[in-house]
């Protein structure tokens, strides 16, 4: 046995790992939050602006594009972007996709593709900035 030997911090150390998995899931719920709005926004300022019966942008994409937070009973930690409800914005895959006669115009999938891209990098500096 070792004598006049003393561990300090001992407390410190498990008060901080008890609190880590708490601090990793607001973490997660920060990163989720910021990818969700970040594409939101992008998916906004993309949004066609089909013009309306005065011949002005009427802006009705953009306007339907919210983020829903813990959607679908999923956990408190998901984030989804929603453009419309169901049935209220009929047209949106006419200009995501394209009909027979107009070209597709992605303002979704492009945002989304983006927002994947910085999924990763965006979760791990929001899960640090919980734990520093």
């Amino acid at each position: 046995m070792a004598e006049g030997w003393v561990l300090e911090g001992v407390d410190e150390l498990m008060a901080t790992l008890a609190r880590l998995p708490r601090e990793l899931a607001a973490g997660a719920n920060d990163g989720h939050r910021q990818l969700a709005e970040r594409e939101a926004a992008e998916i906004r300022a993309r949004a066609p602006q089909p013009p309306g019966a005065s011949g002005e942008a009427t802006g009705k994409l953009a306007d339907k594009v919210r983020v829903a937070y813990g959607a679908y009973n999923r956990s408190p930690f998901f984030a989804d972007v929603v453009v419309g409800e169901e049935g209220e914005t009929p047209y949106l895959g006419h200009y995501e996709f394209g009909t027979r006669r107009q070209a597709a115009r992605p303002f979704v999938r492009p945002a989304a593709a983006r927002a994947e891209a910085s999924h990763e990098s965006t979760m791990l500096a929001a899960a640090r900035r919980r734990i520093a």
